[in-house]
């Protein structure tokens, strides 16, 4: 994850007009990049361990493109 990537994941986390699943899919994503288990960041974001991996997934594979409010990073 670039410093850029974060810097907007960061602010996603904490926006209050972000949908709420875009909120939660950043967290997922920092969660991870900061070494947090996929079992605890599921209990962390109220999301399934599937759903955990799924985004991750989807991150590694496409960046910030997956998130849909966000430009391309």
């Amino acid at each position: 994850m670039s410093d850029g990537q974060r810097e907007v994941l960061e602010t996603l986390t904490s926006s209050r007009t972000a949908a709420d699943r875009v909120v939660q899919r950043a967290q997922v994503v920092l969660l991870a990049a900061d070494g947090v288990s996929n079992s605890e960041i599921s209990e962390v974001a109220g999301v399934s361990r599937p759903t955990v991996l799924a985004w991750r997934g989807q991150f590694e594979k496409d960046g910030l493109v997956g998130f849909g409010e966000v430009a391309p990073g």
